[in-house]
């Protein structure tokens, strides 16, 4: 929990907000996000992954009911988003979602 704190810290001056965390899962089609701020379909988010950074677009949100969502809310809730990059189930949870403001039309 160290290093997701210090990462909170080194991001929180700057134009870069955590949305969510991945979660440990074998859904190799999406990765199960436990959501930290609210981020809606079309949003364009950062994955950050112990092997790289990647640019990932939310073109779906699933609940875990299989409910299509537009947006996910904020803290509490956990969504499935379109998987692009292949993950090791025990990579996950080292991954987090990142949202850039200046990528932000709304």
């Amino acid at each position: 929990a160290q290093s997701l704190q210090n990462y909170e810290r080194a991001h929180s001056e700057g134009k870069e907000q955590l949305v969510g965390q991945l979660l440990a899962s074998d859904n190799q089609d999406a990765y199960l996000i436990d959501v930290k701020n609210a981020f809606s379909v079309g949003d364009e988010l950062l994955l950050i992954t112990p092997k790289g950074n990647y640019p990932l677009k939310v073109t779906e949100l699933v609940d875990n009911k299989g409910t299509p969502l537009l947006r996910a809310p904020g803290s509490g809730y956990q969504v499935y988003v379109p998987a692009e990059v292949a993950i090791d189930s025990g990579d996950r949870p080292m991954c987090f979602l990142i949202k850039r403001s200046e990528h932000d039309h709304h």
